[in-house]
């Protein structure tokens, strides 16, 4: 049985990587695979064959991995196993038969990844907030501008007017 790791979820969903006995993951140039999300470490877990199954082990004690919902350091994978790392970034274990891979039901995202979910919503709602409300203050800025403008150019014109002793009634009655 070959494994394949499928992204479900990040920068790299839809891609599906296969390995037969071992695959360190992250960000540096030693990893076999290498990813550019964020938060992922230059040598961030491996998944590795033993004599009895397939293992994640994560290579740093501050990385962040979690198996089926549950964070962990390493753990024996299972056949349709879901695992995050870092942030966004959620993959599946999947164990093949010959050239096909199995079918498996969809598994529902654990409380935590709904939880991590939730929170980047939210922190997008308030970056989509915050950016509206700057715009806001540019438009008002923008026409605070706009009158203070015409402000100086009404004026300008006034005291060329008084200088001159050409006033504006003058020039407009002439015409």
């Amino acid at each position: 049985m070959a494994p394949i790791i499928s992204f479900e979820e990040g920068t790299y969903k839809g891609t599906k990587v296969r390995f037969k006995n071992l695959m360190i993951v992250g960000s540096g140039e030693n990893a076999n695979l290498k990813l550019q999300e964020e938060k992922i470490a230059p040598m961030h877990l491996a998944f590795i064959k033993g004599n009895d199954g397939f293992y994640i082990i994560s290579l740093d004690a501050n990385n962040y991995i979690t198996l089926n919902g549950e964070v962990v350091q390493n753990g024996r994978l299972n056949n349709g196993d879901i695992i995050g790392i870092a942030e966004n970034c959620i993959l599946k274990f999947i164990l093949e038969n010959g050239d096909f891979a199995q079918s498996l039901p969809e598994q529902k995202n654990s409380t935590l990844q709904k939880k991590r979910i939730d929170k980047n919503k939210a922190m997008d709602q308030e970056k989509f907030e915050k950016e509206n409300q700057l715009t806001e203050k540019k438009s008002k800025f923008s026409t605070v501008v706009s009158i203070v403008g015409w402000f100086i150019i009404v004026l300008f014109i006034l005291l060329s007017s008084f200088v001159t002793g050409v006033y504006i009634t003058e020039i407009i009655l002439k015409a």
